[in-house]
Formats: C-alpha cells, structure tokens, sequence
C-alpha cells in the first residue's frame, strides 16, 4: 500500500476506501450504549467495563484494517459505495476533505489502527420537542410517546424495519457519569466536540458541558450542536451569550451550529412536527446578527422536502448576504427501505427543483461547493435507481398513518402527491 501525506494536513490515508471518519471520530449513544465511527456504519455495544475503550472496539478496528487494504468494510459503508459507484459524490469523499480533524499520530504511522480520537459526537438521550415522521423513538421522547398511545411504530411504518429500541434507563444512568468522567480528563486534548440529540438546548446534560468546557478551557476545541432552533427566544438567546461567552474567554477555539431544516412553511412544520417556521427564522437571525458562530443547515433530503428546495435556497441566499451560512444535504435513511426516499419516484418529479437548486444557489467558497456536490450526488442517486410505484403507494398509507395520529391531512399539504399518485394508479 502507497500512502501519501498531505502537507496541508489532509486525512493522509490514501487507499481508495479510506474514510476519516473511522479514525477520528466516535459517536457515543448513552440512551442505547452503543457507538459508532459513522451514522450510517455498524455499531459496537458498550458497558461500564469497556467504555474506556469505547474508540477502539473490535468492529472499528476491523473496519480500519479493510480500508488500509482498499477494501470497503460493509457493515454500513454500502452508503458511501453507491454513491460513488452512481458517479454521485459520498460522505466519505467529503470528510477526507476536512483539513486537520483527525490523529496526528498517523502523521508518522498511517497504518495504525488503534488511535486516540478527535472527534467525539454524544447523544445524551432521547428528549425532544420534535416528531419528525422519519425519526424514531430513540432520539425522539415525543415519538416514544405516540408509539406507545398508538400501539405502532413509526420507525417501522415508513422502513418497515423493527424498531428495537427500549428505554434502557439503567445503561444510561451507568454511562451517562463515564463519559462526564471521561469529558472532564480529556477536553483539553480532542479537537471537536459534537452534540445531538434529542434537542440539545432542552436538555440539562448539554449545559453541564458547557460548566465543563468551563472548568477545562480548550482554545483549540470545536464545539458543534445540532438544534431545531425551536425553544422560546427567550432562553435562546440566553444561549447564545453564554456561547458568546466562551468564545470571548478562548476557552474555545469556535462554535458551529446545525440547525435542522430544510424547508420553511406547511410542508416543513408536517414533516418535522413540531417546527414553527416563524420562531425558527427569528432565533436564526438572532444569531446570524449577534454571533461569529459558523451557522449552517442541516438537511434531510426526502421525497416530501426536496419539493420545498426552491423557497429553501431562496432563503438561505438571502441569508447569506450577512453572513456565510454553510449546508450539508443528505439523504433520508434507510435509503431503499423508507417510503420517503426520493428514489422510489421517477427522477423528472423532482427534475425542476434539482435544476433550481443548482442554477440559484450562490457558491461563495469551497463549502458551498461541496454543498452543490453531495446535492448533485443525491440528485445522481435518484436517476441511476429504478422507481418503485409500491413505494410511492406505501407512502401514501403511511403518511395516513401520521395524519390519523396527528389530526392532519396530507392531501391538502402535498397536492403534488396526491396528483402524481392518481395519474400512476
């Protein structure tokens, strides 16, 4: 195996399967006990004994070795693989991109397999104030809630996957207070610090982070929160102070915050039910007028969304003639098995939009171009897959299934559907 090394501290792990992910970063869900190098890969189960160790498990490890060896490890990585092999561009392709956020250990040795991690992404537990209709009970208490007054999952309505999650207070309780531990030894010495949830800003574990960056400043750390942004502006801009704060003290090096979202108005506020489109825009533009945090957006690509793109591009340009908003577009997951994935339709119902998209927005920098890019290796997905008519037809009777939940009527908010369902019966 060649291995090169970038002198701009690229990933420096060349082989043609090589992932940053897998050697940086470790995702840690105390709600479960359960980790992993990347939402989409395999996961390793942990307990008090081997928490320790929880970045270096036997499934990373052998992950490591079949990239070291060009190979791709399966278990997960098929996202990236497809991707790649429908000339469409992947995760992985863009995290490789990442300058810096990765051991430096392997400045000197890129064939280890056992290293220190940079990257540490923790889901607390499952408290939220959202439903969204692709989410899962899991990371989602108000899911968790309605599974149990509707006697079904949602997880499985719209995967058709079993939804194996049960509320495991016990694990949590037990971890929680490790990782806390473990945070307290090693802020000062990892490079990014990501937290999900769940809403991380309706939850007390997140502030006790920041009481612990506090205690432990670490100019060189990146803290990074997904949110909804939907908490009362009030306390939102408390919030944003507070950070304010930590970045004026150098305690650390910068603030990012994804906020979940992409669409605004009816069709937005059905999908992530929950989200108030007017309360969303003026906690955004709160901290787009009083922060240098680095904002971007965080969006969920489906079949009901990628409809919404153009208003959705419309606004974030507007934005970002204040200031440069970043967007990271994904696919809904699992990608095959949802009856929300774009892919199950024809890819001329959504031709118009992805046109949109790229004649509109504004590429300002590498970012955004990269943005463009995992847009286009969506929109190449789509194509390159056959539809799938029963899907589609799935679709329907699951978004059925929310309204009779939620008291909503999907044909008044996706006309589009409700037409294309009735010319392809």
């Amino acid at each position: 195996i060649t291995f090169v090394l970038n002198e701009k501290q690229i990933f420096p792990i060349k082989t043609a399967t090589s992932c940053r992910l897998k050697w940086s970063w470790s995702s840690l869900i105390l709600t479960t006990g359960e980790t992993d190098s990347c939402h989409r890969s395999s996961k390793s189960f942990l307990t008090p004994d081997n928490f320790d160790n929880f970045h270096n498990t036997p499934e990373k490890i052998r992950d490591r070795k079949k990239m070291l060896e060009g190979k791709w490890p399966g278990h997960g990585c098929e996202y990236c693989k497809n991707l790649e092999q429908a000339g469409g561009r992947s995760d992985r392709q863009f995290q490789n991109t990442v300058p810096g956020v990765y051991p430096k250990e392997l400045n000197k040795d890129q064939t280890l397999t056992k290293v220190k991690p940079t990257v540490i992404e923790v889901i607390f537990n499952n408290t939220c104030n959202f439903a969204c209709i692709y989410c899962k009970s899991s990371v989602s208490s108000k899911i968790e809630q309605e599974d149990k007054k509707f006697g079904e999952n949602l997880w499985t309505l719209h995967t058709g996957k079993k939804d194996i999650y049960k509320r495991q207070d016990e694990i949590s309780k037990k971890l929680n207070p490790l990782f806390f531990k473990w945070l307290e030894k090693n802020v000062t010495t990892i490079q990014r610090l990501q937290i999900l949830g769940g809403e991380p800003l309706v939850q007390k574990e997140f502030y006790d982070v920041i009481d612990i960056i506090k205690r432990n400043p670490n100019k060189e750390l990146e803290l990074n929160v997904v949110s909804n942004l939907n908490i009362p502006s009030k306390q939102f801009n408390k919030f944003v102070d507070t950070i304010n704060d930590l970045l004026k003290t150098r305690s650390i090096k910068r603030f990012d915050i994804n906020a979940s979202v992409e669409g605004f108005g009816p069709e937005q506020e059905y999908v992530r039910y929950g989200f108030n489109t007017d309360l969303f825009n003026k906690n955004f533009e709160y901290m787009l007028n009083n922060s240098v945090f680095r904002l971007g957006f965080l969006s969920t690509i489906t079949a009901l969304t990628l409809k919404t793109m153009p208003r959705f591009i419309d606004q974030l340009n507007e934005w970002k003639k204040v200031k440069n908003v970043y967007w990271y577009p994904h696919m809904v997951l699992p990608i095959k098995e949802s009856v929300l994935s774009t892919v199950n339709f024809d890819y001329e119902v959504f031709a118009n939009e992805v046109k949109y998209v790229n004649d509109n927005y504004q590429i300002k920098n590498i970012d955004d171009k990269n943005s463009l890019d995992l847009f286009n290796g969506i929109a190449t997905q789509i194509q390159s897959q056959p539809s799938d008519p029963q899907k589609v037809k799935d679709l329907t009777n699951f978004l059925s299934a929310v309204d009779r939940r939620r008291n909503l009527n999907w044909t008044k908010t996706f006309p589009w559907l409700k037409t294309y369902v009735g010319e392809n019966k």
